[in-house]
């Protein structure tokens, strides 16, 4: 056997066994002998102090840059870390997977990194091996603060008579800042669009690992954004979603899950400016300012030309009519193409335009079919607080304390407040209109009357 070969074995034999403790005390040892030669010839009782000083302290550094040489990298501060565990059965089958499949990886997601900072973690074989189920991937997601993790190995297999990488491969994501309701979401998602099981042919494979690393980067973008979205990092979100969206590879793909991911894209991107949308619309109802309303607008084209038939679109387009220009029968009209819709967010909107219109017995219909629906409390609560805003700037449109006694009796059920607001309704310093419904609000208030007594209110 020639010496080359001998110290390519010994090389790759320490390559396989550095970092393990017995190694570092073998080095440690071969040091420590060696030194001892050097300076005594094997007799450690000529020593002289600084010589066992000196060797002590090489002793310490071989340890630190030891541990410093086998410690985990961990992501940077303000970057996304994507690690990587991805190994081979066989060395020439770990070095094929790092370089053909995990370079091409780390090359198309560090493109564009001006997007977003990636921070690509690539750990050992060593390490690689270790991680077999989703509990272990967690912990070296911890370990390396990285947001999600790829993991898992390659065989080389004869298919059809054919040399062929069977790739098992899986995926755990995570963010921080998530409720776990969300991050299972994420988990969830990741799964639906990973590519857990690869065939790659050998005679084809250099083409083939480029198509899955490429697959693979395309996945990892729409879950980074997806992340990024819910963690309000809006800004960042839409530049990856433009990103794909504007990919030949997901434009043109059949692959079942990067199409999945083309027809959910629209979706994430409305999701966006659907959030806009409502910041904007709750700072006008901080502050009452107008301009708001014009840049909640710019939002909401984004959000109904990106999702048509969004329901909360058509919510806050009737809204923007309103506030805008009071084209009432506009937003009307909106409002009436969400009848397929259980919520029943739409029917008190819709209740309050026929009333702003002056037909209350239509809006007392509609709101009667809104009390029996389900919708988020805070509805209610906001109903409230927009008819108080509008009988502010228009006085005049006293059928609103008609609207608002309707609603704490039947739906919050506070009797005196019902009361207060009928009595307002009646005692209006107006023309004789409304006069068949203050016959009411008078009925009303005496059967409420007559429920308090029964329940001792």
């Amino acid at each position: 056997m020639s010496l080359v070969k001998i110290d390519e074995k010994l090389l790759t034999w320490f390559v396989e066994r550095w970092h393990r403790k017995s190694t570092l005390v073998l080095i440690l040892f071969l040091t420590f002998m060696g030194l001892i030669y050097k300076f005594t010839n094997t007799d450690i009782s000529e020593l002289s102090l600084l010589e066992v000083i000196f060797i002590l302290l090489i002793l310490i550094l071989i340890m630190l840059l030891w541990k410093i040489a086998i410690k985990l990298p961990k992501t940077p501060r303000n970057h996304f870390g994507i690690c990587i565990a991805i190994y081979g059965d066989t060395a020439k089958q770990d070095k094929k997977i790092k370089t053909d499949f995990i370079k091409s990886l780390q090359t198309l997601l560090d493109s564009n990194n001006d997007i977003f900072k990636y921070s690509i973690i690539k750990l050992p074989k060593r390490i690689s091996e270790k991680i077999n189920s989703v509990d272990i991937a967690k912990k070296y997601m911890y370990l390396t603060k990285s947001h999600f993790i790829i993991y898992g190995h390659t065989r080389l297999r004869k298919i059809n008579n054919q040399d062929t990488h069977l790739l098992n491969l899986d995926a755990v994501v995570t963010f921080k800042r998530a409720p776990k309701i969300i991050t299972q979401h994420l988990d969830k998602e990741f799964g639906e669009l990973f590519p857990r099981k690869l065939q790659i042919e050998c005679n084809n494979d250099a083409f083939s690992f480029e198509f899955a690393s490429e697959w693979i980067s395309l996945v990892s973008r729409y879950i980074i954004g997806i992340a990024l979205l819910i963690s309000r990092n809006l800004d960042q979100a839409e530049k990856h979603f433009d990103y794909l969206i504007n990919n030949p590879q997901i434009q043109n793909s059949n692959v079942p899950q990067l199409s999945k991911i083309r027809n959910r894209l629209p979706l994430r991107l409305g999701d966006i400016y659907w959030i806009r949308t409502l910041k904007h619309y709750t700072y006008w109802k901080n502050n009452h300012d107008m301009g708001e309303i014009d840049l909640m607008y710019n939002h909401l084209q984004k959000l109904r030309s990106a999702c048509p038939k969004d329901y909360s679109g058509r919510l806050f387009y009737s809204i923007f009519e309103f506030l805008k220009h009071r084209d009432v029968d506009k937003a009307i009209t909106e409002l009436k193409k969400c009848k397929e819709i259980k919520d029943a967010t739409w029917k008190y909107n819709l209740a309050f335009l026929y009333a702003y219109k002056g037909d209350l017995k239509r809006a007392k219909l509609i709101y009667k079919s809104a009390f029996k629906g389900v919708c988020d409390p805070n509805v209610v609560i906001q109903t409230e607080e927009f008819m108080e805003w509008l009988l502010e700037v228009e006085p005049d449109k006293i059928q609103m304390n008609y609207c608002l006694g309707l609603i704490n009796w039947f739906d919050k059920g506070d009797y005196e407040l019902a009361i207060s607001y009928f009595e307002k309704f009646i005692n209006s310093n107006t023309d004789n209109s409304f006069e068949e419904e203050k016959k009411l609000a008078k009925s009303y208030i005496n059967t409420i009357k007559g429920e308090m007594v029964n329940k001792n209110v």
